[in-house]
């Protein structure tokens, strides 16, 4: 048991009383300081303690193989560095960071549109693009400046070569007629 009151199972083998010691010794002098350290360093209480482990593990293997090695404070916070850095290598490797744990099929069929949606959502794309071709040319490419391309209200102006104003009620228009569209088509009854 160790001065924070988490007992530290050490892989062992029989007979290795020397290397048992010696990784015991350093438990007991260092346990907390190192806890802490992994803490901060991998900012999660399920990986620090999965690494202090395999600092011990790493310890333990080195004190069989090496029964003159000297652990040093510094030898055990360099190794357990080297564990961090083998850790974060790993999920950097696999790209943990772009998995996602799946619960169940229902989480799976809430995380879509519904095909009932899709459809709806094509049909809606159509009509758009039926009533957005079919509006005045000034109209249209104002539009497709605007909200398509991303362009700000003056850098389409000075694109086409019309006054401001010009530009907001050509757009203020296209909008009016494809909403005019929707709503004859009764999109927006369900509102």
């Amino acid at each position: 048991m160790t001065e924070s009151g988490k007992i530290i199972a050490l892989p062992l083998h029989p007979g290795d009383g020397a290397a048992r010691n010696t990784v015991q010794t350093i438990v007991m002098r260092l346990d907390a300081r190192l806890r802490a350290y992994l803490l901060r360093r991998t900012r999660n209480s399920a990986d620090a303690a999965d690494t202090v482990q395999e600092v011990y593990t790493r310890l333990t293997q080195v004190a069989e193989s090496d029964p003159a090695a000297e652990f040093t404070n510094s030898y055990v916070f360099k190794t357990a560095d080297s564990v961090v850095n083998d850790l974060f290598r790993r999920r950097r490797t696999r790209r943990a960071g772009d998995h996602v744990e799946l619960q169940d099929d229902e989480t799976l069929s809430a995380a879509g549109p519904s095909p009932y949606d899709e459809v709806r959502w094509r049909q809606v794309a159509e009509i758009m693009r039926e009533a957005v071709h079919a509006l005045p040319h000034d109209q249209r490419s104002v539009l497709l400046l605007h909200r398509v391309e991303g362009k700000s209200l003056p850098e389409v102006a000075r694109m086409i070569g019309a006054p401001l104003r010009t530009v907001e009620r050509r757009l203020a228009l296209a909008l009016a007629t494809c909403r005019d569209r929707l709503e004859e088509l009764g999109w927006f009854a369900d509102e």
